[in-house]
C-alpha cells in the first residue's frame, strides 16, 4: 500500500551524494529553481527529466518510477475533508526528524503480522492512496505511534487538515518547534473521529516546548501519549493525559481487527 514518495526519495539520495541542490541540478542539466520544486513536491518531473535524475543519481529509472508522485490535488482533498466541519487556512505540516517511512518500516519489522493485517484493511478504503500519502507526510515519533495512527484510521478516522484554534484555543500555543512560530491558526494534519480532531505530534509552548504524541479535541482538550513517561511534561501541558503502553496499542489494534472480521462474516 505505501510507496516511497518521490520528493523524499530524491532529497535523501541527493544528500547521500553530499551534493547541494544547485550542484545536483547542474549535474542533471535541470534549472536550479525547477529542481527545487521537485524536492518540495510542488512540481513533477517530465519523463526526460526523470531519466536525467536517475542517471545523475546512478539509480535504476524503474525504481524512481515506482515512487509515489504527490499531485497538488492531495492537499486540496485533505483540506476539503476537514472543511466539512471548518474552513481551513493554508496547511502546516510538522517537521520530521526523519521520514515517516522509517517509522513504517520499523513497525513492519516489530509487528509484522499486525501491520500486514492493518495495511490490508486500509488498502480497501476508497481513499487508500490519500491515506498512504497522509501517513507518510506526518511526523510520528515511534513505530508504536505509527500503529496507533493506523488504528485511528481503521476505526473510520478521516484524514484532513484543520486549524486547532477553530475548535477552542489549546491550553498553550501550538508552535513550530524549530522557530517557535505560532501555527494553531493554520491548518495542520488531523484525523477526524466523528468530526473531532486528533492532531499528531503537536508542539505546545508551555513556555518550554513539549511535543505530545496526540492532541485531541472532544469538547475539551486532552493528550494521548504512547509509551514513555515524563511527569514534568504532563504537569506542564495542564490537560488530562491518557497514557498507552505498547502492549495496549497492540491489543487495541488486534481487538479492532477482530471486530471488523466478525462484522464481515455476518
Amino acid at each position: 500500500m505505501f510507496k516511497p514518495l518521490f520528493h523524499h526519495t530524491l532529497r535523501h539520495q541527493r544528500e547521500q551524494l553530499k551534493l547541494s541542490q544547485s550542484a545536483f541540478a547542474r549535474r542533471c542539466c535541470i534549472d536550479r529553481g525547477r529542481y527545487a520544486m521537485f524536492e518540495l513536491a510542488m512540481r513533477n518531473p517530465t519523463d526526460l527529466e526523470l531519466r536525467q535524475i536517475a542517471s545523475a543519481l546512478g539509480t535504476d529509472l524503474d525504481d524512481l518510477q515506482r515512487c509515489g508522485f504527490r499531485p497538488a490535488r492531495y492537499h486540496e482533498t485533505l483540506r476539503n475533508n476537514a472543511s466539512r466541519y471548518h474552513p481551513n487556512p493554508p496547511p502546516y505540516f510538522p517537521s520530521q526528524d526523519r521520514p515517516n517511512v522509517v517509522r513504517l518500516k520499523a513497525a513492519r519489522r516489530k509487528f509484522p503480522a499486525l501491520m500486514s493485517a492493518l495495511e490490508a484493511h486500509l488498502a480497501r478504503r476508497s481513499d487508500a492512496e490519500l491515506v498512504a500519502f497522509f501517513c507518510e507526510e506526518l511526523a510520528c515519533g515511534s513505530a508504536q505511534e505509527f500503529v496507533y495512527l493506523l488504528t485511528l484510521l481503521l476505526r473510520g478516522g478521516l484524514p484532513g487538515l484543520s486549524p486547532p484554534n477553530r475548535y477552542a484555543r489549546p491550553p498553550h500555543p501550538l508552535v513550530d518547534p524549530t522557530n517557535r512560530e505560532p501555527v494553531g491558526h493554520r491548518a495542520v494534519p488531523a484525523i477526524l473521529m466523528d468530526g473531532f480532531p486528533h492532531f499528531i505530534q503537536a508542539s505546545l509552548a508551555t513556555p518550554r516546548i513539549y511535543t505530545v504524541d496526540v492532541l485531541r479535541w472532544t469538547g475539551s482538550w486532552s493528550v494521548v501519549e504512547v509509551d514513555g513517561r515524563n511527569p514534568e511534561k504532563d504537569q506542564a501541558v495542564a490537560v488530562p493525559v491518557e497514557r498507552l503502553t505498547t502492549d495496549q496499542v497492540i491489543e487495541l489494534a488486534w481487538r479492532l481487527l477482530g471486530r471488523l472480521a466478525r462484522m464481515e462474516q455476518r
